[in-house]
């Protein structure tokens, strides 16, 4: 294409297509003439080496807006510069990466004049535009006549930078591939846009999908077997396993916590897998992961098949209209009956309400530990996961967001970095993030603050790897982002489009968390304070949707709603690792007024167990205003019971539960909704064995005390006035002195002798402590050991306080 057909007066450019451009930012145009001055002129302008389309117009207001989201080869971004004439400034905003070389204006007619600006700048100075026409910020690479410059390019396709090859054109011109053109029209609405011949990143080669199950379904062991079989790891590397549980409590309890994630690829494919929680206590990092992916692969175990955490996780993904994918694992289990697990799943999915479209779906049936994979349990050779990649690749639809649209962010995940401060984790909906690109916080209460992203990833395998630029579909890690919260959005600065927040079921229960003010307080841990503890508390719940934490009475205690027993033990166990020392209460549930009546949460409790504890089993839970409301027979003599139990029903049921059926028994339960106040429900009915003095515990004193109950120290412990060192087998409290040393006689036995009669202290878990104690005690935390003790440690104190709850 000559250049005469590329601007108004032909000879305009004529005497300088021998020029020769050096390698920077240059205004070139068409010229102004009073034909179109004050006139409505839109322009498709011209385009350099630029990987997005530009757009131009001079409107009535005589207002130049140009460079409208524009990106250069090197994923550099210029966003909106404007130009008011004459007499103003241009001022050209930055978003992103500053430029590495120096801005230069050319004014128009005939480039007479040249003006060489420093880079990077915000405010450009005064120029009179006057004669100056509508202008493009180009980059010329490398330095070529003008004349080469305008005509048309045939190259290959741009590489971003930092892919594995990059094109060059091998005639001295620029490094795209567009067909350049110019056009008017009569009207700013009905602009021309450019053609961009470039291949564009398709969009179907990336899938997100997050992997849902119940605990110990075999989850992270088969996202284990993916990633070895797609190449991530050497064959000599050592990896531990269960990789994707980073956590050390989540290895030592075999349950996920953290949402996890990692990318692997399969024949050109990207593949996005998030780790899910299979526990409803963990509600808040299931609902997150579940808006960063747009499929579910449903792992089951083939013996066991649906249970009731994998029931609110399906639940909360057909809410959100996510196909699945229904992998049926552990084949291999003498017990295995995929067929029953099969029909059960087709239950839940129609009890939950799924559309005929995902009912539908697909299934396979793996063996995870052995990272096999068929669609057909007929075959006889299946020894590779093929049929699970091939699987997702064609029943996970890809992503459908607008690279070209309004930048939008929804941030799942906050995590510290001790290098690059507050990382922001979540799922590019709209639009291209950039690397140091400026944004805009869109916070909950509809308030808006400007950031900028100074270090853009992306995952590969288990790792963050640095990225240029990240379209729709990609889950992305953004430091430098201080003031968000989960749940918030990332948007355009200039036109922000907040995504809808994210919310997660309310909490259901409690609990007190003070500062420890017993004779061991500031022994073992290193955060002490109040402050220290309150600071850890609300970073918490900033970071955690399903904690929430507030303020009470007493400066020295904050009260902290959750989810259940177990994300109370999680946190408080991950605050013990870390140093903290602090005390907590009994839980308490979370109650409500409805028409003037107290409401309270329910849950479903689904029990499986051998037939012969079916009696006390219904006996237990009727006693806690448990309903029984399905009943199904198993082989193998075992039965499963479904019940409707008051939350306050089930706290510290679990341990008598596992008493009752000698450990064979197996107990699940998940919020179903609030209800009408059940009436009083028996917690502990026995009392405590108080210490009634600072000490070390003898043998002479616990074996001489062992008929008044079990105790929870050994000789040699340190116990203090008021703590609790084991259970009474009365219903009252007892206090007594396990400190008391055997009187000196002539008559001597045997230390051997003594300690054989020793009886040996009740093994305790916190999650054990939490269901043990009362409202008047409290389990004190600390770095190197949790103990028991009463809140008031005084016994005239203990006892003015329970007569006036007996009386209140």
């Amino acid at each position: 294409m000559p250049p005469s057909a590329l601007y108004h007066e032909p000879d305009y450019f004529a005497h300088q297509q021998d020029a020769v451009f050096a390698r920077s930012w240059h205004l070139v145009g068409t010229p102004m003439s009073s034909a179109t001055t004050g006139s409505v002129k839109p322009f498709t302008l011209l385009e350099g080496c630029f990987d997005e389309p530009l757009f131009l117009i001079r409107d009535e207001e005589k207002t130049l807006h140009c460079l409208s989201n524009v990106c250069t080869h090197r994923g550099n971004i210029l966003v909106e510069g404007e130009g008011h004439l004459p007499g103003t400034s241009i001022q050209c905003r930055y978003h992103g990466r500053r430029f590495g070389m120096d801005g230069c204006f050319l004014s128009m007619p005939g480039f007479e004049e040249a003006k060489e600006f420093p880079s990077p700048a915000d405010d450009l100075p005064a120029a009179d535009l006057a004669t100056w026409g509508p202008f493009v910020f180009c980059a010329l690479d490398p330095a070529m006549p003008f004349e080469d410059w305008v005509a048309p390019t045939k190259s290959a396709p741009i590489h971003r930078q930092g892919s594995a090859e990059r094109s060059r054109p091998t005639n001295g011109r620029p490094c795209c591939k567009y067909t350049l053109s110019i056009k008017s029209s009569s009207s700013a609405g009905d602009s021309p846009r450019i053609r961009n011949d470039r291949p564009a990143m398709k969009q179907t080669d990336l899938r997100d999908i997050a992997i849902v199950a119940h605990v110990d379904h075999g989850k992270t062991t088969l996202v284990d077997s993916m990633l070895w079989q797609s190449g991530i790891f050497r064959d000599n590397e050592e990896v531990q396993e269960r990789v994707m549980d980073t956590m050390d409590l989540e290895r030592e309890k075999g349950i996920t916590i953290m949402a996890n994630n990692t990318a692997i690829r399969y024949e050109g494919k990207k593949i996005n897998i998030v780790d899910t929680p299979g526990h409803a206590d963990f509600g808040g990092e299931v609902e997150r992961t579940l808006r960063m992916v747009d499929g579910i692969m449903l792992l089951v175990d083939a013996a066991e098949g649906p249970l009731p955490q994998t029931r609110f996780v399906v639940q909360k993904a057909l809410e959100l209209d996510l196909p699945p994918v229904v992998v049926l694992n552990k084949i291999d289990r003498k017990d295995a009956r995929p067929e029953e697990a099969l029909d059960e799943i087709y239950d839940l999915f129609i009890d939950l309400g799924a559309s005929m479209e995902q009912v539908e779906f697909p299934v396979l049936y793996t063996v995870a530990t052995e990272g096999r994979c068929t669609t057909d349990l007929e075959t006889e050779e299946w020894t590779t996961l093929r049929p699970l990649f091939e699987t997702i690749i064609d029943e996970i639809p890809p992503p459908t967001g607008d690279p070209d649209g309004t930048l939008q962010v929804l941030v799942t995940s906050v995590q510290r970095d001790d290098y690059l401060g507050p990382v922001a984790i979540g799922r590019v909906e709209q639009g291209t993030l950039h690397d140091r690109q400026h944004v805009t916080i869109c916070h909950r209460d509809d308030s808006r603050e400007r950031a900028e992203a100074k270090a853009l990833f992306t995952y590969k395998g288990l790792d963050r790897v640095e990225a240029e630029e990240a379209g729709p579909g990609e889950i992305v890690a953004i430091a430098g982002i201080e003031e968000i919260g989960l749940g918030e959005s990332l948007s355009d600065p200039e036109h922000p489009d907040p995504l809808t927040p994210l919310d997660v079921d309310p909490p259901t229960m409690s609990m007190e968390f003070r500062i420890n003010d017993g004779p061991f307080s500031g022994q073992e841990g290193e955060f002490v304070t109040s402050r220290q503890l309150r600071d850890r508390l609300f970073d918490e719940a900033r970071n955690n949707l399903a904690i929430r934490v507030e303020e009470t009475d007493s400066a020295n205690a904050l009260r902290v709603y959750g989810r259940g027993e177990l994300q109370m033990a999680i946190l408080i166990e991950q605050m013990r690792r870390e140093g903290y020392e602090f005390c907590v209460g009994m839980p308490q549930v979370i109650t409500k007024e409805v028409d003037g009546e107290t409401h309270e949460p329910y849950e479903t409790a689904e029990v499986d167990i051998p037939e012969e504890y079916m009696g006390v089993v219904m006996e237990r839970l009727g006693e806690r205003k448990g309903q029984m409301e399905h009943m199904v027979h198993q082989e193998s003599d075992r039965v499963r019971l479904t019940f409707r139990v008051p939350s306050r029903g089930l706290i510290g049921y679990r341990a008598k539960f596992l008493t009752d059926t000698k450990g064979t028994g197996l107990l699940t339960h998940r919020f179903k909704e609030f209800g009408p106040w059940a009436g009083d429900i028996p917690h502990r009915t026995s009392g405590a064995l108080v210490a009634d003095r600072q000490g070390e515990t003898t043998p002479y004193a616990l074996m001489e005390l062992q008929d008044r109950g079990d105790f929870f120290v050994e000789p040699g412990d340190p116990v203090y006035k008021g703590m609790i060192v084991g259970e009474h087998n009365k219903p009252q409290d007892l206090d007594l002195n396990p400190t008391q040393e055997k009187q000196l006689t002539n008559m001597r036995a045997a230390a051997g002798d003594e300690l054989e009669h020793v009886p040996p202290p009740r093994e305790m878990s916190l999650e054990d402590a939490i269901e043990f104690i009362r409202e008047d005690e409290l389990i004190e935390i600390t770095p190197k050991a949790f103990r028991l003790r009463k809140r008031h440690r005084k016994p005239k104190i203990r006892r003015r306080a329970q007569k006036e709850r007996a009386a209140g």
